[in-house]
């Protein structure tokens, strides 16, 4: 690896250094990473209730990706799609996004 350094070769270097780096055994996971990894958030007392007047529609990331498209593609109006990208940020904001 010194010289390939002091000769400026990276290409070498790199050679060195991945293959040290496959002999290296992977560090073992902690119990509470491998539980951190198992956690899916769910409401809370302090998650938002959803305000009167809204439409309270409940949103997926399918839905999400699909306005995306849509938008992408030229299919809505600039009016409409700022009027639903206002709502999918208030259902963010309210939790309303499954």
């Amino acid at each position: 690896m010194d010289n390939a350094a002091q000769g400026l070769d990276a290409e070498r270097a790199a050679i060195v250094f991945n293959a040290y780096k496959a002999t290296l055994a992977p560090a073992p996971r902690t119990p509470a990473q491998q539980l951190a990894s198992q956690v899916a958030p769910t409401r809370s007392r302090n998650t938002p209730v959803p305000a009167a007047g809204n439409s309270g529609t409940i949103w997926t990331q399918r839905d999400i990706q699909s306005f995306y498209a849509d938008l992408r593609r030229g299919h809505l109006d600039d009016a409409e799609a700022s009027r639903i990208e206002q709502e999918i940020q208030l259902a963010v904001s309210e939790g309303r996004v499954r």
